[in-house]
């Protein structure tokens, strides 16, 4: 029975391992490929992320200019769908969950929409329309301040399992990867073609 358990705990550590390798592996293909767009990183990372950690929908949002804004997500009905594209750009305090993401830089669970308290108020009504329950948040950390947040709902209420929430917070990383190569991307292209300019004209 000891080595049982112990062969299936192994197998689950594997497991978990080779899909944050697989998830990752992906998403950089997707950095490689489009170094110039960050757009294509965003879908697959919210893809990536619903898949694996087994959620309903997932959304990614980038802080800018004291804006929220709505850059990648998955769809789930029409109508939901057109609710949460509604909802953005917006101030972060239109969602009382954003500023507890910023400051807390940890992940933020949300159980139970329907329970009682501000915060699941403040998603009751979205939760309905797009179909979950529960919900988890996790900031785009760069050097240590929060540009961003990921987040991935399920139907039933309840909390998410500690790989899935560092799983989630790979993903995060890998979002704040991507924004930073492509701005680094387009800053050597603007200085490249400058200089190019410059060149022409000086012969």
């Amino acid at each position: 029975a000891v080595v049982a358990l112990e062969n299936a705990r192994l197998f689950n550590a594997t497991q978990r391992a080779l899909e944050r390798q697989t998830a990752t592996a992906e998403v950089l293909r997707v950095i490689a490929s489009s170094p110039g767009d960050v757009q294509p990183v965003f879908d697959a990372i919210a893809r990536s992320a619903n898949r694996l950690l087994g959620g309903h929908s997932t959304m990614v949002g980038r802080f800018e200019g004291g804006l929220l804004h709505l850059v990648g997500y998955t769809a789930t009905n029409p109508e939901g769908d057109a609710a949460l594209e509604a909802l953005f750009p917006a101030p972060l305090s239109r969602f009382p969950f954003a500023p507890l993401v910023i400051e807390s830089r940890q992940p933020v669970l949300i159980k139970d929409t329907e329970a009682p308290g501000e915060r699941e108020d403040s998603m009751r009504e979205l939760a309905r329309m797009r179909g979950f329950r529960s919900v988890l948040f996790t900031p785009l950390l760069r050097d240590g301040v929060a540009t961003g947040l990921i987040s991935v709902t399920r139907r039933e209420p309840g909390t998410f399992a500690p790989h899935h929430v560092e799983l989630l917070q790979t993903f995060a990383d890998q979002a704040v990867i991507a924004i930073e190569n492509t701005r680094l991307f387009n800053e050597t292209k603007e200085a490249l073609e400058q200089r190019t300019a410059t060149s022409e004209i000086l012969k």
